[in-house]
């Protein structure tokens, strides 16, 4: 794993006195190693220096109490992808930058097609495209198939800003992959899909 992993001792479990005991799932612990490397590489990528990595959650507290050991690790390298982004395309935010390279793969896409690719609230796919639309990037206008459908195209600049972020995040996702083995990667991508179809408000009670 890439850089240097923090000290057991921060753990704010430990400090807290509570007993805690290893029970790693071998199922998921190959799916676990990558999400690990991915983070580190993510880091790395940034910035070509060290980056204390916090440990991922897959300590069992004593008393039935279960560290999380997907959800820090996802939103932390979510956060990281939009640092990256900021950087290196600062006048675009990650919304953006995700929906111009959505259209630069898939095409000119209805806006409930958009909803159905990145669950955004209607309100705030709304404000999305209203940002992109204002600077020229992209257009909506009535689907000729359906009048009550909107469609989203990219307009020439937009698509000269969209593949350049393409671009960005190809070598970005490039070099996170580097060295990952097929089965790795399929695992990786079923297990978030697996927490993604959970947490779909039709997908019931989570008990």
């Amino acid at each position: 794993m890439s850089g240097k992993i923090a000290d057991r001792n921060a753990n704010p479990l430990n400090r807290l006195g509570f007993t805690v005991a290893v029970q790693v799932n071998p199922g998921q612990a190959q799916m676990i190693a990558m999400m690990e490397g991915f983070i580190g590489k993510l880091a790395g990528f940034e910035s070509r220096g060290e980056f204390v990595v916090g440990e991922l959650c897959h300590n069992r507290i004593i008393r039935n109490r279960t560290n999380l050991r997907l959800i820090f690790a996802i939103h932390r390298t979510t956060h990281r992808i939009g640092l990256f982004l900021q950087r290196h395309a600062p006048d675009v935010n990650q919304a953006e930058a995700h929906i111009l390279c959505h259209l630069v793969e898939f095409g000119d896409s209805t806006i409930a097609k958009l909803h159905r690719a990145f669950a955004h609230k209607r309100s705030t796919l709304t404000s999305v495209l209203d940002r992109l639309v204002e600077r020229g990037l992209v257009t909506r206008e009535s689907s000729r198939e359906d009048r009550r459908s909107f469609v989203v195209a990219l307009t020439r600049s937009g698509t000269a800003k969209a593949a350049k972020i393409h671009r960005l995040l190809e070598k970005l996702e490039a070099e996170a992959l580097r060295g990952a083995t097929r089965k790795s990667v399929d695992g990786f991508e079923d297990v978030i899909d697996r927490v993604e179809r959970t947490a779909r408000p039709d997908s019931g009670p989570v008990n």
